[in-house]
């Protein structure tokens, strides 16, 4: 007894003494096992004290020290079980003894002990049940099984502080295990582990931490409790001023509980964001590692975490980890920054930080996790158009597309949503290089192995990607060769709902291409796209609207579309949409009714109009964005075409004035399709070429024949030659000024503007052109109607008339004589044409009849041509020496007659002929003095068309000679009886 006693107290707190005694084990441990009840007490004493050094744990579970220990902490008197429980503590430290403990049935006595012993077998036990079940799994089974989490409970609630401490040990070692997480929470072990973590020891806050951190390991139920109990604020106070290991601790739990949504917003809340960013920053390299996926929990889909954790300065240690942090540092963080890049403005930050580069790395060459949350981040990052630039330039398409082809499940998803975004928006510009180089990257293969057959998300990213890149005209050819249509249209008919989306996307764009709007009907893409524009989401719809108006544009699909009941949910689309709906189905009715310009599609026109489509159609191009009034008017233009009753609906529908406003005030593809619509809609109805005019049509039609696109011209011409069916219309066409530009389009246009110009030249016309001309001045009128209606007019309309007005108060006599005289008998007299005044209550006019001969017309203009040298130096000389010094020097002999003719009279006659020499002019002149000499019949068709072919090859200069002689210096319409003489 002595002995053992003896043993006991020299291995107090003396290492040396603890060596020393190391051969004296054996003895102790059989002391232990059958010795007296005091020696028993002495050598479980002695056994705990030399059990501090770890070769005497070993010593003493090989002489067979824990079974007689187990005994005494199981059956021994009060003292023995006290010491017991000390010695298996110091024991239970290495990893065999945990083992041999356990198989020594010693679990159970220590839980009796922690439940109902003494306070220092309480402590002590606790202690040991810690240590059993530190780094030994079935151990931390086993003592729930025995019942020892409820006394540990007890013990950290009301035990004494070193009770609380070991309790808060064992209960932290014990929480690792998911099921004791669940009965520690059972047993109410929460709130008394909060409670020292907020106001116990040092070591009681680091264990409580510690254990609210395992408690809170996946476990959804023990987050919410936790915060319940008032858990965050003590654990934020920990993260900021706690030890180290309280820090880590204390982060490691706000990273788990973060995982919660109402914790995300409570952790900010309690200010816990800016410590964790000063960790992350500078902290142990365990305070960094939690810290980053605290910071990542909390970003986690919470907008507001994401701005704070940037404001408190967190993108920057979060980017340094990921360079050159630990391997789960570089993990933490690049989750962190892949949470944090859904935010706008973080996606800037993150790269003005240097953030891509080493994302890109661990994408490339890190461990697994790494390159899943760097796929993530790229991901998000490529939102930004300058981060998709700069994450191409930093080499990140090709470890995305080997993530793509090769990666784990979560690595792929992640990589197709990277390469989604890096090729940039389909419904925008995007990309464009780099949809080239993730094709040249081979990435195409992969996306569509993914929309095939990978998992959900996988194929709806892969979708995505592929609409995305099918916007390229090159890689459309790509991705229907590499099989990409196929899992397109399957996903489609069948996928998700955002698979269906994106599907439907790729396919619209996949359809500008010739084949492939071949191949996507042959794949069966047709009715599913129908499906989803009838009843899908609201982008499903836009897109399969979108698909089908790009799939329209081909005559076989036009009437697949109509067969698979695709008209009808257009209809609605453009009807009752949104904005992108209306916009695309309007194209799509547009293509399934047939360009106007071909032969259209006849059955489809008649399908369209009977769903109610040609109303909303109308509104559309009356109050649409300009996309829509665009396609609107397209498809009320093809509807039109060679469909009477459309033609008729669309203007009950109030579609003239909405048309015409587009034709006067759109953009160039507005007016280009409205001219074209008005066009049909004014062939072969009487009506419509009425009411066109009304609106105002053909003024607006003439300014686009005028100066249109060619496109505009040629539909403008079009639409003014079927609306001068109507005998009214050809005097509105004129008095607009219609004639020049249609004369100009007949003579130098298109092939297309000069048929549709030269049909009004094949008119005839019941109603002559009438122009009104006074008659006080007759030569200078004639002047400037020659050159601006009267040629062109005798190209175009088949009657002309000219009528001269009466003036009241004035008397017509000698002015009436000199101004017409014989003069009328021959001014319009060809071979070509007949003329002849009458006379109206209204006074005089000039008739013409059968003038349908534009050859002849043209040949007389080239006579007139071939002597314009001749003229313009003989009017030169009048000018300049007087008539009669003129005519006498070219004919040898004087005319005294001419004198008593009016000036302008002279100006006239002179100009109405051809002079080809002295007799001839002579000749001429004389002839005009007597009105009863038969009409020469070499006299040249209409002087004003000789003026007008004269006066446009006239400068400015020359042009103010000319008028001025013509008028004899003086002006006819203020002075019309002033100065007979030259």
């Amino acid at each position: 007894m002595h002995a053992a006693l003896a043993l006991a107290n020299v291995a107090v707190n003396n290492d040396i003494n603890k060596v020393a005694i190391e051969g004296r084990i054996t003895p102790l441990v059989a002391v232990a096992a059958s010795g007296t009840e005091e020696q028993k007490e002495y050598a479980a004493m002695a056994l705990a004290n030399i059990a501090v050094n770890a070769n005497n744990k070993v010593a003493i579970r090989r002489e067979g020290g824990i079974a007689p220990l187990v005994a005494l902490a199981a059956s021994g008197t009060e003292k023995q079980k006290e010491y017991a429980a000390m010695a298996l503590a110091y024991l239970a430290v290495n990893a065999n003894n945990k083992v041999a403990i356990a198989e020594a049935g010693g679990i159970a006595p220590l839980v009796a002990l922690a439940a109902l012993g003494t306070e220092k077998q309480k402590e002590n036990a606790a202690l040991v049940l810690a240590d059993l079940a530190a780094g030994n799994a079935n151990n931390k089974v086993a003592i729930a099984e025995a019942g020892g989490i409820a006394p540990l409970v007890a013990l950290a609630v009301s035990g004494t502080e070193k009770q609380k401490e070991n309790a808060a040990r064992a209960l932290a070692y014990l929480t690792v295990n998911a099921n004791n997480q669940v009965a520690i929470a059972e047993a109410g072990g929460i709130a008394p582990l909060v409670a020292l973590a907020a106001s116990g020891m040092e070591k009681q806050k680091e264990y409580a931490a510690r254990a609210l951190a395992n408690l809170t390991f996946d476990h959804a139920n023990n987050k919410v409790v936790i915060a319940k109990s008032g858990g965050i604020a003590p654990l934020v106070a920990l993260a900021a001023s706690g030890t180290e290991k309280q820090k880590e601790y204390a982060t490691q739990a706000l990273a788990n509980l973060a995982v919660n949504d109402n914790n995300q917003v409570a952790i900010a809340e309690f200010n816990g964001i800016a410590p964790l960013v000063a960790l992350a920053d500078s902290g142990t390299e365990e305070q960094k590692e939690y810290a980053a996926l605290a910071l990542a929990n909390l970003a986690a889909g919470n907008a507001n975490n994401e701005v704070a954790i940037a404001e408190a300065g967190g993108i920057a240690p979060l980017v340094a980890l990921a360079a050159s942090g630990t391997e789960k540092q570089k993990e933490n963080a690049a989750q962190a920054l892949a949470d944090l890049a859904v935010n706008d403005n973080n996606q800037v930050a993150i790269a003005e930080a240097g953030g891509i580069a080493p994302l890109v790395a661990l994408a490339a060459s890190g461990t697994e996790e790494q390159k899943e949350n760097a796929a993530l981040a790229l991901a998000n990052l490529a939102v930004n158009d300058n981060n998709q630039v700069a994450i191409a330039e930093a080499g990140g398409i090709a470890p995305l597309v080997a993530l793509a082809a090769s990666g784990t499940e979560e690595q792929k998803e992640y990589a197709a949503l990277a390469l989604a975004g890096l090729a940039g928006l389909a419904g925008l510009a995007g990309n464009a290089n780099n949809k080239v180089a993730i094709a040249e990257a081979g990435g195409i293969a992969p996306l569509v192995a993914l929309a095939a057959s990978g998992t959900e998300e996988q194929m709806e990213y892969a979708a995505m990607a592929l609409a995305n890149l099918a916007v390229n005209v090159y890689i459309k050819f790509a991705i229907a060769k590499a099989g990409g249509i196929a899992p397109l249209v399957a996903l489609a008919a069948s996928g998700t709902e955002k698979q269906m989306e994106y599907a439907a996307l790729a396919l619209a764009n996949l359809a500008v291409n010739d084949n492939n709007q071949v191949a996507i009907p042959e794949a069966g893409g047709i009715a599913p796209l129908v499906a989803l524009a009838a009843s899908g989401t609201e982008k499903q719809k836009e897109n399969a609207a979108l698909a089908l108006a790009n799939l329209a544009f081909t005559a076989n699909n036009q009437v697949a579309i109509a067969e698979a009941g695709g008209i009808a949910p257009l209809v609605a689309l453009a009807a009752s949409g949104t904005e992108e709906q209306r916009e695309y189905a309007a194209l799509a009715l547009a293509g399934l009714a047939g360009l106007a310009s071909l032969a259209g599609n006849a059955n489809n026109s008649i399908a369209i109009a009977e769903a109610g489509g040609i109303a909303p159609l109308v509104a559309l191009a009356a109050s649409g964005t300009e996309k829509q009034m665009e396609y609107a008017a397209l498809a009320l233009a093809n509807l039109t075409f060679d469909n009477a009753n459309n033609k008729v609906v669309i203007v009950k529908s109030g579609g003239i004035a909405p048309l015409v406003a587009l034709a006067a005030s759109g953009t160039e593809k507005q007016k280009e399709h409205a001219a074209m619509a008005l066009a049909n809609l004014a062939f072969g109805n009487a009506n419509n070429q009425v009411a066109i005019p009304e609106a105002g049509g053909i003024a607006t039609l003439v300014t686009l024949a005028t100066s249109g696109t060619e496109a505009q011209k040629e539909n403008a011409a079009l639409a003014l030659a079927n609306l001068a069916d109507d005998a009214n219309n050809d005097v509105a066409i004129a008095e607009a000024g219609g004639i020049a530009p249609l004369v100009a389009l007949a003579a130098s246009g298109t092939e297309k503007q000069k048929e549709y110009a030269s049909h009004m030249k094949r008119k005839e016309l019941s109603k002559p052109l009438t122009l009104q001309l006074r008659r006080s001045s007759l030569a200078a009128d004639l002047l400037y109607e020659a050159a601006t209606k009267l040629q062109p007019a005798h190209m175009l309309f088949a009657h002309v008339r000219v009528e001269f007005g009466q003036e009241e108060g004035r008397d017509e006599g000698a002015l009436t004589i000199n101004a017409f005289g014989s003069f009328h008998t021959s001014l319009y007299t060809t071979p070509a044409t007949a003329r002849f005044w009458q006379t109206t209550s209204s006074g005089r006019y000039l008739a013409t009849d059968n003038c349908t001969s534009l050859n002849a017309l043209d040949t007389a203009l080239e006579q007139l041509r071939a002597v314009d040298a001749a003229h313009a130096t003989f009017l030169e000389r009048i000018h300049t020496d007087g008539v009669a010094r003129t005519t006498a020097a070219i004919t040898g002999e004087p005319l005294p007659a001419l004198a008593t003719l009016a000036p302008d009279e002279i100006a006239l006659r002179l100009r109405g002929r051809a002079v080809g020499s002295a007799d001839e002019l002579a000749g001429l002149l004389r002839y005009e003095m007597h009105p009863t000499t038969p009409v020469a019949a070499d006299v040249f068709d209409c002087m004003c068309e000789w003026f007008s072919a004269l006066i446009r090859k006239f400068d400015s200069e020359q042009l103010a000679t000319f008028l001025s002689f013509a008028t004899a210096r003086r002006n006819f319409r203020s002075a019309p009886d002033e100065a007979r003489a030259f």
